[in-house]
């Protein structure tokens, strides 16, 4: 979860459960693993990190593993094929910065919590709106509720210039 909660930015949080993997290959309770994933609503996003750990590190993961965590088909098109088409480029290349924020978002367990993701990118929390907007804003810390407003339009203006960049790159290369 620490891993994605940053976006999936650092690669040494990756390595680390790599590591981990290696040294209780042998003693590892997947079932308990997988339990306590789904209570704490992380088990897509141990799917992908136990995928990536096999498929770029040779990590021996038991398939049925895969079966038990395997995320929606919803969630799996936005992170497979949307946000990290190309794994080793998305862990890697700083230039992929907004498809692994993508990931993020969008690495949930059902489809109703990928609209709870939407919503709250949206309408974030209250505290996400202060450290975003109120730390360099004149207005008094109670008027926070304006930003509200603000940041819906701001946040679908951002995605539609981010598709406008895609859908013009895909032109000229294609």
């Amino acid at each position: 979860w620490h891993y994605r909660f940053h976006s999936f930015g650092r690669l040494l949080w990756f390595y680390d459960l790599v590591w981990l993997l290696r040294a209780t290959e042998a003693g590892l309770d997947w079932d308990a693993l997988i339990s306590r994933a789904r209570d704490q609503k992380v088990a897509a996003t141990l799917y992908y990190c136990l995928s990536w750990c096999r498929d770029l590190f040779g990590i021996d993961v038991p398939v049925w593993v895969f079966t038990c965590l395997r995320p929606p088909g919803m969630i799996r098109l936005l992170v497979e094929r949307v946000a990290m088409p190309d794994v080793v480029k998305a862990l890697t290349t700083p230039a992929w910065e907004e498809r692994r924020i993508l990931a993020h978002r969008v690495m949930v367990d059902s489809v109703a919590e990928l609209g709870v993701a939407a919503w709250r990118v949206l309408f974030p929390l209250r505290a996400t709106i202060r450290q975003r907007y109120m730390e360099r804003s004149r207005l008094p810390l109670q008027l926070y509720f304006v930003y509200y407003f603000v940041h819906p339009w701001v946040t679908l203006a951002k995605g539609c210039r981010y598709l406008w960049r895609r859908i013009t790159r895909r032109m000229s290369s294609g």
